[in-house]
């Protein structure tokens, strides 16, 4: 039976088969996919893909991916009117995209997922919304990769410190020394662990944190719209080779903030052809 992509945000249940996370694109959701591509190319100038209304699946699969996922040089925009933004609200919310994900219950592991220091603080206070909620995780460990860390915009005092993974150790000293944290003394025993790779990804942190060999027991994965349908199905693929059995990893975070789809769109666009490339992977 075809399960939505949707289905990978839902609340992981202990019976539910790890086959029945990976899901495939929905007749609708492709529907919705081949309306904004055909906006999208009526718009740029200078979009390669053309007739997409004639295009099969696998077309249209390969010229969104073409078009929408990020490599080296200029980002594609979401260009501005109502008639692109509203299908490709749709397509969003169809493919998962938009939704708060809280989790319940308690957890071995709570591992909030690298990003710039900004997005990583409002990952780790997401988690402790959660935690007053009663989602209880026992060890905190921060990934970080080793980018050139930028202090531009932060409020942090953040004197000395080289590299993203340098700015979350202070971010993990910040947190643990609020007296009103509730999470204060998991802040304190919290680890940051540092992939050298600068351009380490989710996954690669996540494999990073891996060969420290922990202990397997229920995974929480903290990072926000509209990143958590992708990192689940990432997780819960490369897990099935581990000690660690998939139906105990979940991805949480916050709702879609209104900036991507806005200034932050190229990312929103990107993270829909990361995620058809995904599909097709899974196919």
């Amino acid at each position: 039976m075809r399960k939505h992509t949707r289905r990978a945000l839902q609340k992981v249940d202990e019976n539910v088969d790890t086959c029945d996370l990976l899901g495939v694109m929905s007749k609708a959701e492709e529907d919705l996919l081949r309306r904004c591509l055909e906006i999208y190319c009526q718009q740029h100038p200078s979009a390669s893909c053309q007739d997409v209304a004639r295009m099969s699946r696998s077309e249209l699969e390969e010229a969104t991916i073409s078009e929408w996922r990020h490599r080296s040089g200029i980002r594609s925009k979401l260009p501005r009117g109502p008639k692109l933004a509203g299908s490709f609200m749709q397509l969003c919310q169809a493919m998962g995209f938009t939704q708060e994900k809280v989790p319940a219950g308690i957890w071995t592991y709570a591992l909030i997922a690298g990003a710039t220091l900004p997005n990583m603080e409002r990952r780790c206070l997401f988690l402790e919304r959660c935690f007053k909620s009663g989602v209880l995780p026992e060890h905190v460990a921060m990934l970080a990769s080793d980018p050139e860390a930028d202090c531009s915009t932060l409020q942090l005092e953040v004197h000395g410190c080289a590299t993203e993974a340098d700015l979350a150790k202070r971010l993990q000293e910040h947190l643990a020394s609020r007296s009103n944290s509730c999470m204060a003394t998991k802040w304190l025993a919290a680890s940051v662990v540092r992939t050298e790779n600068p351009r380490a990804g989710f996954m690669e942190t996540l494999k990073t944190w891996l060969q420290a060999s922990p202990v397997p027991g229920r995974l929480l994965v903290v990072s926000h719209q509209p990143f958590l349908p992708r990192y689940q199905i990432q997780a819960s693929r490369f897990l099935q080779a581990t000690n660690f059995r998939t139906e105990r990893v979940e991805v949480i975070g916050e709702k879609l903030r209104k900036d991507f789809r806005t200034t932050k769109s190229s990312i929103l666009l990107d993270a829909v052809a990361h995620w058809v490339q995904i599909q097709r992977e899974s196919a």
